[in-house]
């Protein structure tokens, strides 16, 4: 075997590789092309929720706000119910009232008050109860009035929450 000819044909110029091939080339535009499906979905979708949340509406926070108040009241139980005040026993045994004052809607343990929504003009509560029993209540009708700050609009949503039997 004659080693100094194939070493004569290594250096020759036509032999040796300078750069990227053709397939190469195509090969990571096509693993780019694969990546870039995903990452401008995830562009997408945070451009979304950004500009979902610089326009915030007074329609939203009270959709969001009632929605947030409807599993409250399905997931703790229910104690009674006046026309402007619910009384919740918490999974953890605390006792709170939610009520509209002061344009807020608070949840009230006693001891401090939080602040469910803002500029809330009023809420209304009643309870539903069962045709068969009377005294078993089966749901709780909310109604909340908001003030639009931007236009002066009043906006309301009523809603039923239905609650499971308590017995």
């Amino acid at each position: 075997m004659n080693h100094s000819s194939d070493n004569a044909d290594q250096d020759r110029p036509g032999n040796r590789r300078d750069g990227i091939s053709l397939i190469e080339v195509i090969a990571c535009m096509a693993i780019v092309g694969i990546m870039m499906v995903p990452i401008s979905s995830v562009m997408r979708s945070s451009r979304q929720a950004v500009t979902h949340a610089e326009s915030r509406s007074p329609e939203t926070d009270l959709r969001d706000g009632s929605r947030w108040l409807r599993r409250l009241i399905q997931d703790n139980t229910l104690v009674e119910t006046h026309s402007d005040v619910v009384v919740l026993k918490l999974n953890t045994g605390d006792y709170v009232k939610i009520y509209a004052t002061n344009d807020e809607l608070v949840m009230d343990n006693g001891k401090e008050a939080v602040v469910l929504m803002t500029d809330v003009l009023g809420a209304e509560f009643g309870e539903i109860k069962q045709a068969t029993a009377p005294g078993n209540v089966i749901g709780v009708k909310m109604a909340i009035y908001v003030l639009d700050p931007t236009t002066g609009n009043k906006k309301n949503l009523t809603s039923v929450v239905s609650i499971p039997t308590q017995f």
